[in-house]
């Protein structure tokens, strides 16, 4: 009898250790559950109270060109949302894949009511000559046409024959890639000095030309940078005055002046 009494004891015993070894693991279940409703509860709370209510939507461009219209676009898209319900990063490639001209986005949030968009557009550097004007940075995006600012250098003997660019489309073009190459180098060269390059002119293979301040610049075909290199020794030159060429010849060795 003793033994039988000894071994109730000891299942007894099993069993108490196991629900005292337990007991720590529910009552971090039952935590943890509590925890998620109260968390669930908060969540709910915040997304559906009026607090937190988009009132206000800053679009910030830094620079290049914008769009009133587009600005306005951003502001009716998340007005009146709950600024918790707005994932920041999904935001911004939304905004960037909608809005092709802006190259870069940042969105963030200013409790309580406020999202604040910054963004940087892309900047405008020349305008082609046709379709009344095809404003356009230096990828060859299409920022706008119909229009020719005055303070843009203007590519000439770009023409399309088969189709038109559309606004918000990149121009694949064998003569702007030429020209846009020169420009870059105008860029660097000139250190910020493009808008004094009137125009330049790819409609002949044979021999690009620029014309700055009124004068024309033979470029040739090829070599560009060494060309500019030489033309900015001559621009820099205290004795001469580049007004009063006729035009400057950079296609041979010694550089041809032709006064007026």
């Amino acid at each position: 009898m003793a033994r039988k009494k000894s071994k109730k004891n000891g299942m007894a015993s099993g069993l108490f250790e196991k629900v005292r070894r337990n007991r720590g693991v529910l009552f971090l279940v039952i935590g943890a559950a509590l925890l998620i409703g109260m968390g669930s509860t908060a969540v709910r709370t915040v997304l559906s109270s009026g607090t937190f209510e988009i009132r206000k939507v800053t679009v910030n461009n830094i620079k290049g060109y914008s769009f009133n219209e587009d600005e306005g676009k951003i502001r009716e898209r998340y007005l009146g949302r709950n600024i918790f319900s707005i994932d920041l990063k999904q935001t911004e490639g939304l905004i960037r894949n909608d809005f092709g001209h802006f190259k870069r986005v940042e969105v963030r949030r200013i409790l309580p009511d406020t999202l604040y968009v910054e963004i940087i557009s892309r900047e405008p550097i020349a305008v082609i000559d046709s379709l009344g004007g095809v404003i356009i940075d230096r990828e060859g995006f299409v920022l706008d046409i119909g229009n020719e600012p005055k303070n843009l250098t203007k590519i000439i003997g770009v023409n399309f024959i088969f189709k038109s660019p559309a606004k918000g489309s990149i121009i694949s073009n064998r003569n702007l890639d030429k020209a846009l190459v020169l420009l870059k180098a105008v860029d660097e060269i000139f250190s910020g000095t493009r808008t004094e390059v009137d125009s330049i002119d790819v409609s002949d293979s044979r021999n690009t030309t620029l014309s700055v301040k009124g004068v024309l610049i033979k470029m040739g075909a090829d070599n560009f940078r060494s060309k500019l290199e030489k033309l900015r020794e001559i621009i820099r030159d205290p004795d001469m005055d580049i007004v009063d060429m006729n035009y400057i010849d950079l296609r041979f060795d010694d550089a041809v002046l032709s006064p007026r």
